[in-house]
Order: C-alpha cells, then structure tokens, then sequence
C-alpha cells in the first residue's frame, strides 16, 4: 500500500499536534501504575498481592498484540487508538474505584485485566499510525515518539509520587483519567489519511496469515524473543519497587516516583540520538 504523499512540514505538524496528546497519556499512565502498585501494598501489605495485580496487568498484552495489530490493519487507525484510548480511560477511573472503596482483591485484579485487554491493543495501532502520519520520516517519528514516551516516564512518577502525598486518591486517578482521555480527543482530531482509508478497505489479513508471517521471518522471531526479556526482569523490577522503597530505603511514595522517574532517564537519552541522526538510521549506517 502506497500512500500519496505529504510534505514533510505536514507530517511534522500532524506529529507535533498528536505528540501533545501522547505526553498527557504516558504521565497518566505512570501516574495510574505508580500509584495502583503503591496503593495495592498498602492495603494489601502484600508483595504477593502487588504480584497477582502486575499479572493481571501483563498477560492481557500478551493476549491481544496480535488481534491488535489484526485490527489496526481493518481498520481505521485514528478511529481505533481514539477508541483504545477513550476506554482506557473510563478503565482508569473504574480501577480507582476499586482501590476508594477498598473492594477485594479479586475485584481489583478483574478491574485491572479488563484496562489492559484495551491498553494492550495501544502499542500496534499507534506504531500504524505513525507510519500514515510520517512515512517519509518514519525514524524520526518512531524515535521522537519513544522520546515523548520517556519523557513520560519521567515526568509521570514523580508526579505520582507528589499527589500521593498530596492529594486524594480519587483525585488523583480523576488526573489519570482526563489525561488519558485528552489524548483520545487529539487523536480523533488528526485528519485522516488516504492511506488508511485505503488500507482499511482492502485488508484481510486474519490470525492465521499473521501468525505465518511472523513464522516465515527468522528475524521477526528474533525480535519477539528479544522483547521478551524485558517482560520478565524489567516489569517485575518496576512493579516492586515500591516495596524495595519502604522495606529497603524506607521512603514514602515521593521517592518511589523519584526511582521509577530515573529508570527511564537512559531511554530518553538513546531516543534523542537517534532523531538527531535519523537519516543515517534510515540508510542503516548508523
């Protein structure tokens, strides 16, 4: 599928302008998961508990990345991620209703699962998108995304860790929901492109031929396996933090965020570089 073309100032600007939204949902999302794990083991008083939750949290990305992408590929990716987002965000408000009224855990662990069946679906669609909004500078679109979404991760613990101090839990979860959501609105606000239209209306690629393409590419296999790593020794490293933060150092939820912000000053770092140098990325000398 070839797009028709955009001038780059065009591309730049629709980048630019989804970028705003994107920065609100990635601190929202850092706010909403520094704040669940340190919640969950505070009344819980429970590492195994804090566990059981990150579960919950993580196997629903394993469950729809492929139907995910399945979709994005049907359908028109704008319409989809302002969708994931939007019900992402009523999630986030449901979870913190969990956590206000002190329901069960298993109430809590439902709550979860159900927001990250639609969080999970978010990573496909929006590399797509990407790809319609800036194909003749797909790297530096890719890499200033990943900088927006370290950025995120930067600013977004802290500020977890300064409205667990300050602030009421409803409140803070009601952050959580209206930045999540004022993504969704500017997303839905983007044009749309002929690409998508185009794509939309001519794919049917199912499970089975994704499934066999990936299994076609040895490097493609590689790359999943690659990402596996950090699913196992990465996620559960951030999801007890808290619990090394007030066993360990014997902090409160500031420096808890304060932790979880400095885990992504490299990452920010390594994206920067890369849009600094994205043609030679692109020519594969860099």
């Amino acid at each position: 599928m070839v797009c028709s073309p955009r001038s780059i100032d065009e591309c730049r600007l629709s980048l630019k302008r989804f970028h705003y939204g994107f920065l609100s949902a990635r601190m929202a999302e850092w706010v909403y998961l520094v704040t669940l794990n340190w919640m969950v083991l505070v009344l819980f008083k429970s590492a195994s508990a804090v566990g059981v939750v990150n579960a919950c949290r993580l196997i629903p990305v394993v469950l729809v990345s492929v139907p995910s992408g399945i979709l994005a590929d049907r359908y028109s990716c704008r319409k989809l991620l302002s969708l994931i987002y939007l019900l992402a965000a009523l999630f986030t408000f449901g979870v913190g209703w969990a956590l206000v009224t002190k329901a069960s855990l298993t109430v809590l662990c439902v709550m979860v699962f159900l927001r990250e069946l639609v969080a999970g679906m978010e990573p496909p669609a929006r590399n797509l998108f990407l790809s319609e909004l800036c194909p003749q500078e797909l790297p530096r679109a890719l890499a200033s995304n990943a900088s927006v979404l370290n950025l995120g991760r930067v600013v977004g613990p802290s500020a977890a860790g300064y409205l667990l101090v300050h602030w009421n839990l409803p409140g803070i979860f009601a952050v959580a929901s209206v930045g999540t959501a004022l993504c969704a609105l500017s997303t839905f606000c983007q044009p749309e492109t002929e690409c998508s239209s185009k794509r939309a209306s001519t794919s049917d690629t199912g499970m089975k031929e994704a499934l066999s393409y990936v299994a076609a590419h040895p490097r493609l296999k590689l790359l999943i396996a690659l990402m596996v790593a950090p699913m196992i020794l990465a996620f559960p490293y951030l999801s007890m933090l808290p619990m090394f933060a007030k066993e360990l150092i014997k902090c409160g939820p500031e420096g808890v965020g304060t932790l979880v912000s400095l885990t992504a000053v490299g990452s920010l770092v390594s994206s920067a570089t890369i849009i600094g140098n994205s043609q030679r990325v692109l020519k594969g000398s860099f």
